[in-house]
């Protein structure tokens, strides 16, 4: 996969003029700051106007309402293998970017949802890239075609070391999180041991719905047992 493809299908004026911004934002994000760490190549991400029918895209489409109530996005493969998301305008509110950047990143680091990290103590952790600190944003600043400047809320995400029992700080790009395998007071995790697939909650999370969507990925890991 080469790119992310943010194909619009809101009703929402304002989604269609912000999403370019929204797409140097996350090309930016993935460039700078998520393939370094991962030790990934980047991927761009780019606004179209109809679905891609090459095979080097992830099409992440926008719509108005979700298909569930409080659904602010999800992704998954389809039969053939190939990864796509779907992103709620209404829902997600004025934390469009942030949701969008969420799946973006996620598709990104672990396409096929099939990546388990060992914790040495008898669990295994999914990779969610930002379940773990998804309530945590940072912004992204552009400059824009007049000379002024804005910023874009772009999803806070995990660093390899987070899944390392060994591994060393900093474990998120906020550096919030302080240790392997901790999650943010907001955050969230999954994990399998002997007894089956697990979630775990943060302090203060809000769970969100869209975690039990049939097409989520928490839902698909929990039921691929």
């Amino acid at each position: 996969m080469k790119r992310f493809a943010l194909l619009n299908l809101s009703s929402d004026p304002n989604v269609g003029v912000t999403l370019p911004l929204v797409a140097r934002a996350l090309s930016a994000q993935l460039f700078f700051d998520v393939s370094g760490p991962w030790g990934m190549m980047p991927m761009t991400v780019e606004v179209v106007s109809e679905e891609p029918a090459d095979a080097d895209s992830i099409t992440i489409t926008l719509f108005d309402d979700s298909d569930q109530a409080g659904v602010l996005g999800w992704h998954d493969e389809s039969p053939a293998g190939r990864p796509y998301g779907r992103v709620f305008v209404k829902d997600s509110g004025p934390g469009l970017p942030g949701v969008i950047s969420h799946e973006v990143i996620e598709a990104y680091l672990d396409p096929a949802c099939n990546y388990w990290a060992d914790d040495g103590l008898g669990r295994l952790y999914a990779l969610e890239g930002c379940d773990p600190v998804e309530d945590r944003s940072y912004p992204i600043t552009l400059t824009k075609d007049d000379g002024t400047t804005t910023s874009i809320l772009v999803s806070d995400f995990i660093y390899p070391s987070w899944l390392d029992p060994h591994g060393q700080p900093p474990y998120d790009k906020m550096d919030i999180i302080k240790a392997p395998f901790i999650i943010d007071e907001g955050g969230y995790a999954l994990y399998r041991d002997g007894m089956g697939v697990h979630q775990v909650f943060g302090a203060k999370h809000q769970p969100k719905r869209s975690k039990l969507h049939p097409s989520a990925r928490t839902f698909k890991r929990i039921h691929r047992q």
